[in-house]
């Protein structure tokens, strides 16, 4: 299960990296990796994991990841007058950027022989020799538009003063050795 954090890691690369994405986002698609720090402004995208199962054969080591990559935005604001609109293009967007991913290679290594884990007891963690993975499968599972998904934690924030509406939406990777 070494295959989380690049994953997640090259996705964010991926979201961050589209200028149409960008354009929905207004102006820039920031992505983090589980949730914003709270002072971070909308609009922003989450990914989080939901579930891994190991999909291992013999000696094929391979990660089967569940994941929900969800677009965040505030509604009432003058910069996003569309609302739903808005939510709908950009969540649309995420589906094509990450549904068109198959086979690109998690070859981020935080140090030459070495690669990061999340562990969720005691956080990330280094362990020796990485092996390079692959994403041999990124399939679009759900979809949702939610209003008020952050609501209730987000409201302590000095800047946060109005809903939000959330585009959110499930991915199936499958991640094997390349």
């Amino acid at each position: 299960m070494k295959a989380l954090l690049p994953l997640i890691e090259s996705m964010i690369s991926r979201l961050e990296g589209d200028g149409l994405l960008a354009t929905y986002m207004g102006g820039t698609a920031t992505a983090y990796a589980w949730e914003a720090p709270d002072n971070q402004a909308m609009p922003y995208i989450t990914i989080s994991p939901i579930s891994m199962t190991d999909w291992s054969a013999g000696s094929f080591d391979g990660d089967d990841v569940l994941l929900q990559v969800a677009a965040h935005f505030e509604r009432g604001k003058a910069s996003s007058a569309h609302g739903i609109q808005d939510v709908s293009k950009a969540a649309e967007r995420i589906r094509d950027i990450l549904a068109n991913a198959d086979g690109f290679d998690l070859n981020e290594s935080p140090s030459e022989g070495e690669s990061l884990v999340m562990d969720f007891l005691t956080g990330p963690m280094r362990v020796e020799g990485s092996t390079d993975k692959r994403l041999v499968l990124c399939r679009y599972v759900s979809g949702a538009i939610i209003p008020g998904l952050n609501d209730a934690a987000r409201t302590q924030s000095r800047n946060f003063s109005h809903g939000s509406i959330s585009g959110v939406s499930t991915f199936r990777a499958l991640v094997s050795p390349s």
